[in-house]
C-alpha cells in the first residue's frame, strides 16, 4: 500500500491554485510542482478528485470534457516515488458558476413571484443576494441578502431564497440572484427580466356559422414594438400564433382589421378556445395583454322532438294501454356545447344518449294508473337565447267491455270442448286398425317415436 506523504523535504509547499471555468468547455488541468521535476519517469503519477483516484497512468495532463456542475470540486496530481511514498505534487479547485436566464410578464400593480434555484446548504456557510436593476438603476440595488436576512420595502423573501415583488412597477426591471461558488458546489446566477404589462380580458359567445371578431386595445406609444394574436384551443393546448404585425401573418380562418381586431369568418365548435392578443414591452413603456375567452354555440333550429311529434305550440299526443308503462324519448339537434333536453322536475328520468349524428336524447317513462286521467309532460330545452319546450299529453286506452265479453266467453267453450276432441283423435287412429304401443308422452299427431302393431 502507498504511503501519503504532503510535508515531507521538497514537498512541504504543494502548488495549488483555484480556477473559475464555463460550463461546456473543455478543461485542462496539468500536474506541477515548483521543486520538483514532474517529467521525470522515476516518478509515476495519478490524478484524484478529493480522495477518489480518476486514473493512474503517467498522465501530466488531465482533461475534462463538456465540464458539468457535477465536475466542480478539488482535483489533486500524486505522485509517488521509486520507493513507494506517495506525495501529493499539485492541487487545483475547479469550480462554475450556472447562469439561467428568464423573460417573464407582470402584471403592473399586482404581485409576482421570482424562484431561485439556490442550494440546500444554503443556510450553513453561503451567502446569496436579490439586487435589482433598472433604466433608471443601471448599477444595480440589493433588495434581499442571506444569511444577513435583510430585505428592502416593497419585497419578502420566502423558502428556498424566493422572492416576491409585492407591487409589479410600469417600467422594465432586471432581477439577479446570485449564490457564489464553494469548492464543493457550483454558484448560481438567475437574471430575471421582468415585463411589466397591462392586462385585460372578457368573455364573447359566437352562434355556428356566423362571423366574430375581437378587438385589440392597443397602446399607440408602442406602435413600433409589434403585436400578435395566438390561440389555446383543444386542437392547441401549448398555443398557436394565429396573426402578427410585423410579418403580416394570418392563419386560414381568420381576418385582421386595421386597428389589428380578430375576426373569425364562419365560427365553428372547433373555434372555441382562448384568444390572446400580445403587445410586446418595451425598455420604457409597459407591454398589453388582452385576453379574449370565447364560447362557440349552435342552437337547434325547431322545437324538441317528442318521438317523431314537435310541439310547435301544441300538444303530441300518445295513447297506452291504462294499468302499464311507456317509454318516450325527448331530443334535440346540432347542438353545441353538448347539452340534453330535459322533462319536468317530477318526471322519472331513464337515461340520456347522443346519437352519431350530434342527436341529444333523454328518456322518461310515463304511467297511466286510469283510463279517465291523462298524463301530461313537458320537455324543454334552453342555451343562450334559445328556450323552447315541447308537451306530452299520455291518455290511457282501455278495452271495449263487449268485445271482452265475448273473447273470455269462447275460450270457455274451448276448453269445455277440449276433452272430447281428444277422444275423437284417439278414435280415429283405432279405426284404421292400429294398435298404438305409446310411450309416456306420445299422442295421437305427436312427434314422438312410436311402435305399431296390425
Amino acid at each position: 500500500m502507498a504511503k501519503f506523504v504532503s510535508d515531507a523535504n521538497c514537498f512541504l509547499s504543494k502548488a495549488q491554485d483555484t480556477r473559475e471555468v464555463l460550463l461546456g468547455d473543455d478543461i485542462h488541468v496539468q500536474c506541477s510542482h515548483p521543486s520538483l521535476n514532474v517529467d521525470d519517469f522515476k516518478y509515476s503519477i495519478s490524478w484524484a478528485k478529493q480522495t477518489h483516484i480518476l486514473s493512474t497512468e503517467h498522465n501530466l495532463t488531465l482533461t475534462i470534457r463538456n465540464f458539468s456542475v457535477g465536475d466542480v470540486g478539488r482535483y489533486q496530481c500524486n505522485i509517488t516515488s521509486e520507493s513507494g511514498v506517495t506525495y501529493i505534487a499539485h492541487q487545483t479547485v475547479l469550480t462554475t458558476t450556472a447562469v439561467i436566464n428568464e423573460t417573464i410578464r407582470g402584471h403592473i400593480g399586482a404581485s409576482v413571484s421570482l424562484s431561485c434555484p439556490a442550494r440546500s446548504e444554503l443556510g450553513k456557510s453561503q451567502v446569496a443576494y436579490w439586487e435589482v436593476s433598472s433604466n433608471d438603476v443601471p448599477e444595480g440595488n440589493r433588495i434581499a441578502t442571506f444569511p444577513s436576512n435583510i430585505t428592502a420595502d416593497g419585497y419578502t423573501v420566502g423558502y428556498g431564497f424566493s422572492l416576491t415583488i409585492q407591487n409589479v412597477a410600469p417600467i422594465h426591471e432586471v432581477y439577479k440572484c446570485y449564490q457564489p461558488p464553494s469548492q464543493e458546489t457550483a454558484g448560481i446566477l438567475l437574471t430575471v427580466s421582468l415585463h411589466p404589462y397591462e392586462f385585460t380580458n372578457e368573455t364573447i359567445k359566437g352562434r355556428v356559422g356566423e362571423n366574430v371578431t375581437f378587438s385589440c386595445p392597443l397602446s399607440t406609444e408602442l406602435s413600433e414594438s409589434g403585436a400578435y394574436w395566438t390561440v389555446f384551443s383543444n386542437d392547441f393546448p401549448e398555443g398557436k400564433l394565429i396573426a402578427s404585425s410585423s410579418g403580416n401573418i394570418t392563419a386560414a380562418g381568420y381576418t385582421i382589421g386595421p386597428d389589428f381586431s380578430l375576426s373569425i369568418d364562419k365560427v365553428s365548435p372547433g373555434d372555441d378556445g382562448s384568444y390572446e392578443c400580445i403587445q410586446n414591452a418595451s425598455q420604457e413603456k409597459a407591454g398589453v395583454s388582452h385576453t379574449v375567452a370565447f364560447h362557440a354555440y349552435a342552437l337547434p333550429v325547431t322545437s324538441p322532438l317528442i318521438d317523431g311529434c314537435r310541439g310547435n305550440g301544441k300538444q303530441c299526443e300518445q295513447t297506452i294501454f291504462f294499468g302499464t308503462h311507456a317509454n318516450f324519448n325527448c331530443s334535440v339537434e346540432n347542438v353545441f356545447p353538448e347539452k340534453y333536453p330535459t322533462w319536468g322536475e317530477h318526471d322519472e328520468y331513464i337515461g340520456q344518449s347522443i346519437n352519431s349524428d350530434g342527436t341529444f336524447n333523454t328518456w322518461c317513462v310515463v304511467f297511466i294508473n286510469s283510463p279517465n286521467t291523462p298524463a301530461e309532460r313537458r320537455c324543454s330545452f334552453a342555451l343562450e337565447t334559445y328556450n323552447e319546450t315541447s308537451d306530452l299529453r299520455v291518455k290511457g286506452y282501455q278495452e271495449p267491455v263487449g268485445w271482452m265479453i265475448s273473447t273470455y266467453f269462447f275460450a270457455f267453450l274451448f276448453l269445455l270442448s277440449l276433452p272430447s276432441v281428444i277422444y275423437t283423435l284417439q278414435k280415429f287412429c283405432w279405426r284404421w286398425g292400429l294398435k298404438r304401443v305409446m310411450h309416456e308422452g306420445c299422442n295421437c299427431h305427436g312427434g314422438c317415436q312410436e311402435e305399431y302393431e296390425v
